[in-house]
């Protein structure tokens, strides 16, 4: 599988098409994307309904956790 570093800050929202170019690489089930500050799981949550690869989140504030378990 692939090894991709992506770095990214801020919100979601202003790196969209940043995160859309990185997910047409993560097109095999090999391939495994770790979100470092996960917050509620965005990101992760579009990888697994736009690509085949496996995902894992890490995120400490119990609030976005607790949003994250819920959009699941």
């Amino acid at each position: 599988g692939q090894i991709l570093r992506l770095v990214r800050a801020g919100p979601l929202g202003k790196n969209k098409q940043i995160f859309g170019s990185f997910f047409v690489l993560l097109s095999r089930e090999s391939d495994f994307l770790v979100d470092i500050g996960a917050g509620v799981g965005q990101v992760l949550l579009q990888a697994s309904y736009t690509t085949l690869c496996s995902s894992f989140g890490v995120e400490i504030r119990p609030d976005l956790i607790e949003v994250g378990k819920e959009l699941q």
